[in-house]
């Protein structure tokens, strides 16, 4: 790979999200149907995510970093700092994370902005930071977890070395704590920073966003202009995008453009009201795409190919130029957003202000938005059925992915369990075990895992395959199952994850969730609305420029 990020501000400078640009980049290289596969392999890649198919029904996590500096740790150089208004210092928070389902034909998709400020468990960071903390913050954990590690196994690295590294570690583990949030398996990812946002908008002249006029208040008029001026605090330093709009359509320059996904600080709901510009960006590049002439202009595509390779990862293995043949019928009408739903939370000492979730009721509106209806194929987001299968780590066989309903084997006394708890819920493999007891199989031993894992898996021992895919049912649609010959012949391994929260309601009925701050005992989702709360956005049908218009 070539290289990424800096280090956090003590002084708690201001985060950026920039991320919807990294699923533009996506979106822009997969269209180049025609383009040679040598200059799409030069993009950079990752071993994170990599293998399984590179079409179909697939989750991508899009991962906009606030980084200041390129894949190898070089910082930006200070012409790009000065007319980007970012300063030098940075972290590599993952400030706009976006978790994207592509449906069966590519010509509809859902996408879930998560708050950066969403308060979870953190899973992949190797011990590094909090066990809580901010779901941006999984990256940079995962990153320095990495580093020190490769320091010890690695003295002979370089610095850019170890960078390039150590971004993989930041990858995996933000992948890794937002399947634990969402319940839902990433097949795919896309990682870009500030100056790729930059560099991409530079490539397509620009962007143009729709302002709604403002109401009043806040110390603006109504109708008057949204501003975000740039201020030095001596506490915490520059603060404030330099963004200014004005109501209704204009154009905004590369640099504006910037300023405009970066701003949160004179908008209703801050930093959810900012996810929405993003989301209005992004519509506008997959207009852009496929109505203005950017994929059959062949010096633009060369643009947007270089830019690519400068800025973007994804995962290794991953044909875009298959991915192509299935996105290219998508429209912005059929790209339906939403923003997770959270709450102000209170003021953590050392992580800051904090947005509560209830984790249950996410992974309900995830997995039924990214449902597909009885036969396959395109679907109506939020149809409900089940999610789309995981796919499992390499090596081992798999079973086809469990209905979304438990059914007991009609020899479960034929195979032992045994239960490793992986999800940090204290009592849940117990509580599994007992409950798989009651349903026939002969109980093994329980257990805790040495770390924690982000999603339930099933592994079957030789002769367990019947028993295997059978318990996978009670974990619901999408559990990885797998064959190995570590697990003793007759024996089914059951690895809980941190998305199971208590004991499926499969297995005899709903339990009382564990005792955690990231785990909420109710599973019942609870409708909520407003602009913090899981507000949706599309696009109205010949909108100008094929956005929707946001404050």
């Amino acid at each position: 790979m070539t290289a990424l990020p800096g280090v956090r501000s003590a002084a708690g400078k201001a985060l950026y999200g920039i991320g919807c640009i990294a699923a533009s980049a996506v979106l822009a290289v997969s269209a180049i149907s025609y383009y040679t596969q040598k200059q799409v392999a030069d993009i950079a890649t990752s071993s994170v995510a990599s293998g399984g198919p590179s079409t179909g029904p697939m989750n991508i996590l899009i991962m906009g970093l606030e980084s200041r500096t390129y894949w190898d740790g070089t910082l930006i150089d200070h012409h790009l700092q000065h007319i980007l208004n970012t300063g030098s210092e940075g972290g590599n928070a993952t400030n706009t994370l976006i978790l994207l389902h592509i449906f069966a034909g590519g010509r509809k998709a859902v996408a879930f902005s998560i708050p950066r400020d969403d308060y979870v468990q953190m899973v992949g960071t190797g011990g590094y930071g909090p066990g809580m903390n901010k779901v941006d913050a999984a990256y940079n954990a995962g990153l320095q977890a990495r580093i020190s590690a490769d320091r010890k196994a690695h003295p002979s690295w370089t610095t850019g070395q170890v960078s390039v590294d150590a971004q993989q570690g930041g990858q995996q583990a933000a992948i890794e704590t937002v399947q634990a949030l969402t319940g839902v398996h990433v097949d795919k990812f896309a990682a870009l920073n500030l100056v790729g946002f930059y560099e991409l908008a530079a490539a397509f002249g620009g962007v143009y966003v729709c302002v709604k006029p403002w109401p009043g208040g806040q110390g603006i008029a109504a109708n008057g202009n949204l501003r975000d001026p740039v201020v030095y605090y001596q506490s915490t330093g520059w603060q404030g995008s330099g963004s200014v709009v004005k109501p209704g359509v204009q154009h905004l320059t590369p640099e504006q453009a910037l300023a405009f996904v970066r701003d949160r600080h004179n908008l209703p709901g801050g930093d959810i009201t900012r996810t929405q510009r993003q989301q209005a960006v992004l519509d506008y590049v997959l207009w852009k795409l496929k109505t203005a002439g950017a994929l059959s202009d062949l010096g633009k595509l060369a643009t947007l190919m270089s830019t690519a390779k400068g800025y973007l990862a994804v995962p290794r293995g991953w044909n875009l130029i298959q991915f192509a043949g299935e996105m290219n019928a998508l429209t912005g009408q059929n790209l339906v957003f939403h923003t997770l739903p959270s709450a102000p939370g209170p003021d953590i000492p050392l992580i800051g202000d904090v947005n509560t979730v209830d984790v249950p009721q996410i992974q309900a509106q995830v997995q039924q938005a990214f449902s597909a209806p009885a036969g396959g194929g395109d679907a109506r987001p939020g149809a409900p059925r089940s999610p789309a299968a995981a796919r499992p780590a390499a090596g081992g066989p798999r079973t086809p992915a469990a209905p979304a309903t438990g059914a007991p084997h009609r020899n479960p006394a034929a195979f032992t369990v045994d239960v490793t708890n992986d999800s940090g819920h204290p009592g849940v493999a117990r509580g599994v075990l007992n409950a798989l007891g009651a349903k026939g199989y002969r109980k093994g031993t329980a257990q805790t895992g040495a770390s924690l894992q982000s999603l339930t898996t099933v592994t079957f021992g030789p002769g367990a395959h019947p028993g295997g895919t059978a318990i996978a049912r009670y974990f619901g649609p999408g559990t990885v199952v797998t064959g190995s010959g570590a697990v003793p012949a007759g024996h089914v391994l059951v690895s809980v994850g941190v998305a199971t929260l208590q004991v499926p309601a499969s297995l005899g009925g709903p339990a009382q969730a564990p005792d955690s701050p990231g785990a909420p005992s109710s599973a019942t989702p609870t409708p909520t609305s407003g602009a913090a709360n899981g507000d949706s956005i599309s696009v109205p049908k010949d909108a100008p420029y094929g956005i929707p218009c946001v404050y």
